[in-house]
């Protein structure tokens, strides 16, 4: 197993190697290990990725020595090797494109060597004028196959759409890229999406200088053998990035070498032309427009003034996915009852270079122009549309403008005109042809997407929103924040920033697009948190469930195998990309997480504030932060957290544990009031860098401070996470008796926020394991106080009494004040639930006497109430219990009532509360029960305790049911009682019985109470839970009397 190890460090994934080690495999037989049984394992899904990645660098690398294994030497698959090896190594998500030529074997047989080596070469430059025309990056030759990347070196949003548009062009043109009299070249052509390691692994082999590694590569290849000459088949991951304009067909999962599950597989038939997207809206069903209508009013009123001859220019600026053009959208669906024209111009990020892009292709459009058509015919079509609106000695001059914008013909009129005059007659007459347009009927003019806008377009824009008064016009862009509008400011401008939904907008929206189909409240939750108010997403994500629903009756998919979208990740780290001069400042930003300070990022980096506030303020610019509070109060916080995890994840893990490091030690060293105050956030940056004892100390740390604030959730989440970094650190005895702190801590917080949870038992299982090994006598007390609670709650208090006797052994030579009245209680507690109310009371009374020299906080090592309120209220119940006479407790019932109302905690509050709604229930008291069970429930609530929460349900339904509203109290006893079953406990599951018998009765349902009492009967014969005999008595005999009558 020595060469495991090593190999299993450099990916990140050392903790596995015990796993492996148990169950024999070693590096020699790691390759053949499938997906499924690496699952089987237990290794999660992002891991296992993580091995098949490592597993596949290695055997392309031909790191594999004679035996079938791997040399210690050759298992380096991080780039541990110093910095230029670091530089060439990156995780990223990309579309693949493999293209393959169909019939090359026979082609090879047929033809003579050159004619063979022509038609390959005629292939290869096919694909790769397919390749350059979408902005793809050739990767290599294949044998007779030529592959892709689209997503590298540069991520863009629409990667998966170039992609699949390169290999239709591919198909479309392959067969004429070889002129042979008897046949044409034929291509299948596979596409798959994914995250791939991109390394150089062929230094010197130009045909293959940046390799992927991973599955996508091995997809894209199987996918293609599935695909018929002339198709193109695609991932599923694919097909989930394309949008509404490509004609997919579904073919089925297909079984492929090399994957262990079956993978859905589709066909892309065609893609339409691109359209103008508002102008294809136009057309389609609009989603609702939820949580934007005041900005929808604003745009409405300055269509109004428009409209009147007050044109306005109104620029939407926000993040993808936010609305902004759905906003457009439903300005123009409120005016569709109106003769208005709308003009609509989209801007391209391809095309940011290429003057009135926008504009050509909006005039293209509305011309009725086409490549394929006779030049002169295109001509003729511009003089047609040039003459609807021209003055009649103008359409000359205008035509030959138009033709020159549209066609690049130069002759004529243009032939003669300087550059710059050729220029300013193009603005001025795109600005004629619109301006004249809005004077003779009102025009909703829309650019989209102004973020790729060429400068061209822009100067047109400027003389557009100078020409606004006057004009029908309402002008409206849209654009991203990291663009600079230069038209703020102006009168006739207003500029609206899009923030996103919020949680109740974005369920309103979940509500709209799921008319047609059913969704769980649950994944409805799931999809508003991960969607974080951004719409796009929100809807590509319910997207994705209709379709998993659709499939999920052959595919046998459920919610956990639905993958998070990378749709909206993807464009985040092509933001990211462009951002060379501050890359390592946002991975510090990511590495930090969130409330970025100035003075910290500065520290960390050990750079000036000065250098770092403007790294700081280009990133505010480029809206990948956003900048909060003012001052010295300032911090910056990711404006959307897929920004922070695009950043984060763009990082080798050698790199994010080197920086979690410094993160730890520089907030420790030079920020420690913010240490002090925040030791979790520590201890996930020591976490995250591997360093796991100080990890273990500083989430150890933040659960005192959880717990001393009665925030059990919290606290044991800091527990669980000590307890994980406290056995990676792998510290022997030392680590053990540190096990032992951290699981009495733990056993405290079990019992705060789950009582009679089976977690607890589990708990104390661990800690007697320990405490018999390494422990001390308190320790001792500690387990055998656990154990005797959890038989109390388990309905076992015979057993419970068992362990009271050791307890009673143990302590019998004297002990501190706080185990001796922890001991009295525990006997006091199991005596009243053993049905023996005066043993139960006498050992109350010594409990309380003992309590009065013991310090709250050593009782807290052990329990989580306090015993001066909770033994003050069990003792009054005992009595309660053994006569059922208030006349005879009221006294002390008072007293004990005062007790309650002056206790501070809410722990001990609710738990005593509980108990006193139960004397009451005991006095057969039914208003004064409904109280205190109701405030019971009340702080139940507010600290998430389900156990009194359920408790209090039971006496509430009771009561409700012994107080008139027999069918509601009913309800509330059973969903009580199923809540307190939820909770593992049974302590008073036949007590809860006898009262819902008693709620029957109460209700006019004798037969119903007759069957629960028999039950109840029939369980009391061999239950040691005796405390309710009394009552389960007097129902029964209730029940028998209606029988009789």
């Amino acid at each position: 197993m020595r060469e495991l190890r090593p190999w299993l460090r450099s990916l990140d994934l050392e903790k596995y190697a015990g796993l492996f080690e148990e169950h024999s495999v070693d590096l020699d037989i790691i390759e053949h290990l499938t997906d499924m049984e690496l699952k089987e394992l237990g290794i999660p899904i992002g891991d296992r990725k993580r091995l098949r990645l490592g597993i596949d660098w290695l055997v392309r690398n031909g790191q594999v020595t004679q035996s079938g294994g791997f040399s210690e030497a050759q298992t380096a698959f991080s780039p541990s090797d110093g910095p230029a090896r670091e530089k060439t190594v990156q995780l990223r998500q990309l579309t693949l494109v493999f293209a393959d030529l169909v019939g090359s074997t026979q082609l090879s047989n047929e033809l003579d060597l050159e004619q063979y080596h022509d038609a390959l070469r005629a292939f290869q430059k096919c694909c790769l004028a397919a390749i350059r025309k979408h902005f793809g990056y050739f990767a290599q030759f294949a044998g007779d196959g030529v592959v892709a990347y689209f997503g590298y070196p540069i991520a863009e949003e629409d990667d998966a759409e170039r992609g699949v548009l390169a290999a239709l062009e591919i198909q479309r043109t392959v067969g004429s890229a070889w002129l042979h009299s008897e046949r044409q070249l034929e291509a299948r052509v596979g596409v798959a999406t994914g995250e791939v390691l991109i390394d150089d692994l062929a230094r010197g082999d130009s045909s293959a200088d940046h390799i992927a590694l991973g599955e996508v590569p091995n997809l894209a290849a199987r996918l293609q053998t599935l695909a018929k000459p002339g198709q193109v088949a695609i991932s599923d991951q694919t097909h989930l990035r394309l949008g509404s304009n490509f004609s997919c067909q579904y073919i089925g999962s297909h079984r492929l070498k090399g994957f262990p599950e079956p993978l859905m597989v589709w066909i892309v038939h065609s893609a339409r032309t691109i359209e103008l997207r508002f102008e294809k809206r136009q057309h389609d069903q609009v989603n609702p427009l939820i949580g934007r209508e005041d900005e929808l009013r604003l745009l409405q009123g300055r269509w109004a003034n428009a409209c009147e001859g007050n044109g306005h220019a109104v620029f939407l600026s926000g993040e993808a996915g936010l609305g902004k053009s759905h906003l457009a959208d439903a300005l123009y669906e409120s005016q569709s009852e109106s003769t208005a024209i709308s003009l609509v111009f989209q801007c391209s990020p391809y095309h940011k270079g290429s003057a009135f892009f926008p504009v050509r292709t909006h005039l293209r459009a509305a011309i009725g122009m086409t490549e394929e058509e006779d030049p002169a015919l295109n001509d003729d079509k511009i003089s047609a549309y040039v003459q609807q609106f021209e003055d009649p000695e103008l359409i000359p001059r205008t035509s030959a403008i138009l033709t020159n914008l549209l066609s690049a013909d130069t002759s004529g009129l243009i032939a003669a005109m300087p550059p710059e005059e050729v220029k300013e007659q193009t603005l001025e007459t795109l600005l004629r042809l619109f301006t004249r347009r809005s004077r003779e009927q009102q025009v909703l003019m829309l650019f989209e997407d102004l973020h790729w806008v060429d400068p061209s377009t822009e100067q047109l824009l400027d003389r557009l929103i100078g020409k606004l008064d006057g004009l029908q016009m309402l002008l409206l862009g849209t654009f991203r924040p990291d663009y600079a509008a230069r038209w703020g400011g102006q009168s006739r401008v207003t500029t609206l920033s899009l923030a996103g939904l919020g949680s109740q907008h974005c369920e309103k929206l979940v509500e709209q697009l799921t008319r047609d189909f059913q969704i769980s409240r649950e994944l409805v939750q799931k999809i508003v948190e991960r969607a974080d108010g951004v719409p796009l997403f929100v809807e590509e994500l319910v997207r994705m469930v209709e379709r998993r629903q659709r499939m999920s009756r052959t595919q046998g998919i459920s919610d956990q195998d639905l993958d998070l979208p990378f749709n909206l990740k993807d464009l985040l780290r092509a933001q990211i990309d462009h951002l060379p001069s501050t890359r390592d400042i946002v991975f510090v930003c990511a590495a930090l997480g969130g409330s970025i300070s100035v003075d910290v990022v500065a520290a960390i980096c050990d750079t000036e504030l000065e250098a770092t506030e403007r790294h700081l303020d280009i990133l505010v610019r480029s809206q990948i932060l956003t900048s909060l509070g003012t001052g010295g109060d300032q911090w910056f916080d990711f404006r959307h957290a897929l920004i922070r995890d695009a950043a984060y994840e763009a990082m080798l893990p050698r790199r994010a544990r080197i920086l979690h490091q410094k993160i730890a030690e520089t907030l420790v060293s030079r920020f420690p009031n913010l240490a002090d105050r925040s030791p979790e956030v520590v201890a996930w940056h020591f976490w995250k860098a591997a360093a796991f004892e100080p990890a273990r100390d500083k989430w150890r740390e933040a659960a005192k401070i959880a717990l001393r604030s009665y925030s059990a959730q919290e606290a044991i989440g800091h527990l669980e996470a000590s307890l994980e970094a406290n056995a990676a650190a792998g510290l022997a005895e030392a680590g053990e008796r540190a096990e032992i702190e951290l699981r009495e801590m733990l056993n405290v917080a079990l019992e705060i926020r789950f009582w009679g949870s089976p977690d607890i038992v589990m708990n104390l299982d661990r800690l007697y394991e320990l405490q018999l090994k390494i422990g001390t006598p308190g320790d001792a007390f500690l387990v055998l106080h656990g154990l005797c609670g959890r038989h109390l709650i388990g309905g076992r208090p015979d057993l419970a009494q068992d362990y009271c006797r050791q307890m009673n052994e143990l302590v019998e030579g004297g002990a501190e004040p706080a185990i001796m009245t922890l001991s009295e209680h525990n006997n006091g507690i199991t005596a009243l639930f053993l049905g023996d109310f005066d043993d139960a009371v006498m050992h109350f009374d010594r409990a309380l006497g003992y309590r009065q020299q013991a310090e709250i906080e050593q009782i807290n090592r052990y329990y989580a109430a306090d015993p001066a309120t909770i033994d003050k209220v069990m003792q009054c119940w005992a009595k309660a219990l053994k006569d059922p006479d208030v006349r005879k407790i009221e006294s002390e019932l008072e007293d004990t009532i005062a007790v309650i109302l002056a206790e501070p905690s809410d722990f001990s509050r609710c738990y005593s509360l509980s108990i006193l709604a139960a004397i009451f229930q005991a006095l057969d008291d039914a208003p004064h029960a409904l109280h205190y069970a109701t405030e019971a429930q009340t702080i139940s609530r507010k600290i998430k305790f389900e156990y009194w929460q359920a408790w209090s349900g039971i006496i509430i339904g009771w009561a409700e049911a012994r107080s008139g509203n027999g069918i509601r109290g009913i309800e509330t006893l059973k969903t009580g009682l199923k809540d307190y079953i939820k909770t593992g406990s049974a302590q008073i599951i036949t007590y809860a019985n006898t009262l819902l018998a008693d709620a029957y009765l109460a209700a006019g349902q004798p037969e119903a109470a007759a069957e629960v009492i028999a039950q109840v009967s029939a369980q009391l014969e061999t239950s040691p839970v005796r405390f309710h005999d009394r009552l389960a008595q007097l129902v029964a005999a209730r029940v028998a009397a209606l029988g009789s009558n």
